[in-house]
């Protein structure tokens, strides 16, 4: 398992020059552009994600009182499938909650501009079906934590000063979504130890294989996915309206 996880620690490490990344480090663009003007875009991800942890990667309960892998994974996911509530709550804050048609916000979500962010939902599904080992479930799961802890970990940062410029304090965006992307398993009650579980575990040379193909697939698709959050907030089609005095 460890060279699966010095693969996706090397890929994390070459993202922070995402240019994405790079362009959440630019200070001449203000905190609230550099948190809002993607921030609808990555809908289809959020509620995608929510269901990848409510439906998809948790074992049944009865496998998961008799595993301990899969227990920490049920865990993990217990949580990361809440966070979904702290993004609507942000859209609010940033003033993103628009008012449209019901068949406006399908379209939105479900239309041509999210297909690679569903797709990517879809795909994840596919390999989890095949992933029932959960050494190999833990290899899907890495890369989200991993690329999640230094996207939020960015976001956090930009959020803190919106929040001097503001007085609004974002959940998504801030310091409480950062604070539980430690880039690994969260809800443990002894996180090291427990993970430690996945972290020293030997893998075959087929699982390793495959292991690997996996974790690449996600650090691939997780790029790119950021790179279309920066096409997407170079449109600033979400711009907040400059009110006239």
């Amino acid at each position: 398992m460890k060279e699966v996880l010095g693969y996706i620690r090397k890929r994390t490490n070459q993202a922070k020059q995402n240019p994405f990344i790079l362009w959440l480090d630019d200070d001449s663009i203000s905190a609230r552009d550099r948190l809002s003007l993607w921030l609808p875009h990555i809908s289809a991800f959020v509620m995608g994600f929510m269901d990848l942890n409510k439906l998809i990667f948790p074992y049944p309960s009865s496998e998961a009182a008799t595993d301990e892998l899969k227990r920490l994974i049920n865990n993990h996911c217990r949580q990361d499938g809440t966070h979904w509530e702290w993004y609507l709550r942000d859209l609010q804050k940033l003033d993103l909650n628009r008012t449209m048609k019901f068949s406006e916000g399908l379209d939105f979500i479900y239309g041509d501009e999210r297909k690679l962010d569903r797709a990517f939902m879809y795909g994840i599904a596919a390999l989890a079906h095949e992933a029932q080992d959960p050494l190999l479930r833990y290899s899907l799961i890495a890369p989200l934590e991993f690329f999640a802890h230094l996207l939020f970990g960015k976001t956090a940062a930009i959020a803190r000063k919106f929040a001097e410029e503001t007085g609004i304090q974002l959940e998504y965006m801030g310091d409480i979504h950062s604070g539980v992307e430690p880039g690994g398993l969260v809800n443990q009650h002894h996180e090291i130890i427990d993970e430690n579980l996945f972290t020293e575990a030997v893998l075959n040379e087929q699982m390793r294989k495959r292991g690997l193909e996996m974790a690449e697939y996600m650090c691939d698709q997780i790029e790119l996915g950021w790179k279309r959050n920066l096409e997407f907030a170079k449109k600033r089609e979400w711009a907040t309206p400059i009110a006239v005095v």
